[in-house]
């Protein structure tokens, strides 16, 4: 059963296509599809031609700029791991001087006593 249009001013839904009322309707089915989106497949075709040449292009630029900034990229990652191994052997090296002064301050503190 389909929705009726109203022409009346105080229906608001009275500028929605009676399509959209029909108990069948399906964007799925293509007359459906063409119905509302008015959709001519040659113009289609055509505009995703287009549009996929332009991914085309934009992968081929992104493949570029990564291949030539991958040398870069490595090196910085070669020197993070380096700064990081510093890092961990410098904490440890400080919890190695914390435990020894640990250590040194009960017997020094005793034996100036």
């Amino acid at each position: 059963m389909a929705k009726q249009q109203h022409s009346s001013k105080g229906d608001p839904l009275a500028n929605i296509p009676a399509i959209f009322f029909q108990v069948d309707f399906n964007l799925e089915r293509p007359e459906d599809f063409d119905t509302v989106f008015n959709v001519d497949f040659k113009k289609t075709a055509l505009l995703q031609d287009k549009l996929s040449s332009y991914l085309d292009q934009i992968e081929y630029e992104l493949t570029e700029q990564v291949s030539t900034r991958s040398d870069e990229f490595f090196e910085a990652l070669t020197q993070l791991e380096s700064t990081l191994d510093e890092v961990f052997h410098t904490v440890t090296h400080i919890h190695g001087m914390r435990v020894g002064l640990r250590d040194v301050r009960p017997s020094t503190c005793l034996a100036s006593v």
